[in-house]
């Protein structure tokens, strides 16, 4: 297992900027747009790399978004969300594979509904609070314990202080602290 420390501004871990949904087009269909993958069988959206794309203002719970029920890797990071809430409902995106929330501006508690995605690998999150990151009523514990598949995580500006399961550091490869 990999440990290793993340410092410095966001910007520093990268190098570029993706295009912008200003290309987005209703007229045209979405799996030709920047940033949107789908399943070449089913057409279905299974990818939204949306990260550095200038998003900002609050990210609502009833955004169409927690519609795509084939979505496998969702990237939300360094966006300007500031302020919004991670929405419980991420946990109802039952095929999520790679969720990346980091530098997005949420702010305040990782939802329990996280620990549904069962299929998860890939877990990066950071939150704008001055407490750090935190886990609710819940502790690490329970929000790993369904998360077997689990590979990566990444919790950034975190204050962990609970138990972390025995079966922890059997699954994971990489841990960012």
């Amino acid at each position: 297992m990999a440990f290793r420390s993340r410092g410095g501004s966001p910007a520093a871990h990268f190098y570029y900027c993706l295009p912008s949904t200003l290309s987005w087009n209703k007229s045209t269909d979405c799996c030709s747009w920047d940033g949107v993958h789908c399943d070449e069988i089913t057409g279905k959206v299974i990818d939204l790399d949306l990260r550095f794309r200038g998003l900002q203002g609050k990210f609502h719970s009833n955004s169409s978004l927690f519609q795509l029920s084939s979505l496998k890797q969702l990237d939300l990071s360094l966006n300007d969300f500031y302020g919004s809430l991670i929405s419980p409902k991420f946990g109802k995106l039952s095929s999520l594979m790679h969720l990346d929330l980091m530098y997005s501006g949420f702010t305040s508690v990782i939802p329990a509904e996280i620990s549904h995605l069962s299929k998860l690998q890939v877990l990066h999150i950071s939150i704008v609070d001055p407490y750090g990151i935190r886990l609710g009523p819940y502790n690490f514990e329970l929000h790993l314990n369904n998360l077997t598949q689990l590979r990566e995580l990444e919790l950034y500006s975190g204050n962990i202080s609970s138990t972390i399961p025995q079966n922890f550091s059997s699954y994971l490869t990489n841990l960012w602290l």
